[in-house]
């Protein structure tokens, strides 16, 4: 992978350095560390391609697939200098999950990139494709309403049709054309899993208050994308003038169609600030007390926990208190595991009560101590109680 090792973070951009720390507090790591730390029982093979979303989510796709790791999910992010004069990217991916909990972490983490970035309003664009199968009915439907409407269609469309529905598609929409109205929407031929997820990730962004809309056209800019497409815009929904500042999307499918055997359901985000308009500023950048050694770590069990958690993460980002977690592990055993195995003096519980109460149990694991505090008054109560 081309992407940038830590010890040149000195000479890495401001916004860079800034976006690498909120990437890092919400748990993401170097992938070129984790990868360095990983030998792999095959010999990977390298993809070159132009589009280097492709590339490098293979080759990181690649190594983990052949690598003697368990298959819980890992949170990486990678700095990547593309060719030419194109500016440094930020890509963070969550791996070996397919919970809809990871496209939330990634939209929560880029929202609060971007807005450490200065970078106001921002908001979502978002669309559900399906799975393979749900992706290769719309293409056949799709098709087939615009081949019988061939003679209501301008040149350029009919051009489109033979070689890219989607894109027709596309250009109906853009050049505000009546036959797109009625035309097939990939949301319309979803199973009812690609369904369920689409819902719960769209539950997430409400949830948290980030302004989005459902884009019916927003493909990606790969065959590899499946289920989750959203970009993130510096704009209020529906602004057409607002440029695009991430773009991301499940990409399930990629080690199949690469010819990958296993299995590595994955979900990512490219982002670059640079590409249209340069940081507006920086905002001071917040110290995080014991960043490398967390004394707080956050245990989740079910989705109203997991929609609580995202808000309380953000609200401790905000306050400079560092916390570890693991939102897309959910087997509550595994939870506890991690939080002995780092020795993490302070744990905080949402359970589901807590998430209909908007509170959380703070728990002292040496004492075995605990006390319901509501989420108003939680950073008041961690930096006073419990010192941090």
């Amino acid at each position: 992978m081309s992407a940038t090792s830590n010890k040149k973070t000195d000479s890495l951009p401001p916004y860079i350095s800034q976006a690498q720390a909120v990437a890092e507090f919400y748990g993401f790591q170097n992938a070129r560390d984790t990868i360095r730390s990983i030998k792999s029982k095959t010999p990977q093979k390298k993809l070159h391609c132009e589009h280097p979303f492709i590339e490098n989510r293979f080759n990181l796709l690649t190594t983990l697939a052949h690598a003697p790791i368990k298959k819980q999910p890992l949170y990486l992010y990678s700095l990547v200098r593309p060719r030419g004069s194109a500016p440094l990217r930020l890509e963070l991916d969550i791996t070996h999950t397919s919970a809809s909990i990871a496209e939330a972490l990634l939209l929560r983490s880029s929202i609060s990139i971007l807005k450490e970035l200065g970078y106001a309003p921002l908001s979502v664009e978002i669309n559900s494709i399906g799975d393979s199968v749900c992706k290769t009915t719309f293409s056949k439907e799709c098709g087939a309403y615009f081949r019988k409407r061939m003679s209501d269609l301008p040149p350029e469309v009919k051009d489109l049709v033979r070689r890219d529905i989607k894109q027709a598609l596309l250009h109906t929409q853009e050049s505000a054309i009546d036959i797109h109205e009625e035309a097939p929407k990939p949301i319309d031929f979803l199973s009812d899993t690609s369904r369920l997820h689409f819902a719960q990730v769209i539950e997430y962004l409400d949830g948290m208050n980030i302004p989005y809309s459902i884009n019916s056209v927003l493909f990606g800019r790969t065959p590899y994308y499946s289920k989750t497409i959203f970009v993130i815009k510096n704009g209020n929904p529906g602004d057409s003038r607002a440029h695009i500042l991430a773009e991301g999307g499940r990409y399930d499918d990629l080690p199949r169609m690469a010819g990958i055997r296993k299995s590595v359901p994955s979900v990512g985000v490219t982002l670059f600030p640079e590409k249209n308009t340069p940081p507006p500023h920086l905002k001071p950048q917040k110290k995080n007390k014991s960043k490398n050694c967390p004394q707080l770590c956050i245990i989740q069990i079910g989705f109203e926990a997991r929609l609580l958690s995202l808000i309380v993460i953000e609200q401790l980002r905000e306050a400079g208190i560092a916390i570890a977690q693991n939102l897309a592990f959910d087997r509550i055993g595994g939870q506890l595991e991690e939080v002995e195995r780092r020795h993490i003096p302070f744990t905080l519980i949402i359970g589901y009560k807590e998430a209909l109460d908007q509170s959380v149990i703070v728990r002292d694991m040496e004492t075995r101590s605990q006390e319901t505090v509501s989420l108003k008054r939680l950073v008041a109560y961690l930096k006073h109680t419990c010192a941090l």
